[in-house]
C-alpha cells in the first residue's frame, strides 16, 4: 500500500494497492496464481460495486483493462488488471 499525501497539510490525496505475482516456472503453480488474481479481482470488483455503484468507464488497451467508479462521496477508484502477467492496481483518490 502506497499513500500520496500533501506536503502543507500532510492529507492523504491517493491510495495506492497493488498485488503482483513472483514469477514462476512451474506450470502448476501458475496456474493456481491465475486462479487466486482472477479470483481477487472478482471479490474487489464485488466490493467496489457495492459500495460504487456500477462502473462509469471502461478501457480495454493492447497490456492491461481498467474500470472506473464514483462514488456519491466524491471518491474516484480505478481497478487495473494487467492481459501478460497477474498484476492488479487499485487507486482510490478523492476528486
Amino acid at each position: 500500500i502506497t499513500y500520496y499525501a500533501t506536503e502543507e497539510s500532510g492529507l492523504i490525496r491517493v491510495v495506492l494497492l497493488e498485488w503482483r505475482e513472483p514469477f514462476l516456472i512451474n506450470q502448476i503453480l501458475q496456474n493456481k496464481a491465475d486462479e487466486i488474481f482472477r479470483d481477487k479481482l472478482i471479490f474487489l470488483e464485488n466490493i467496489i460495486v457495492r459500495e460504487a455503484g456500477n462502473n462509469i468507464d471502461y478501457k480495454d488497451e493492447k497490456n492491461y483493462f481498467s474500470k472506473f467508479w464514483k462514488t456519491s462521496s466524491g471518491f474516484a477508484i480505478s481497478l487495473e488488471k494487467m492481459k501478460n502477467f497477474n498484476r492488479i492496481r487499485m487507486i482510490i483518490y478523492k476528486d
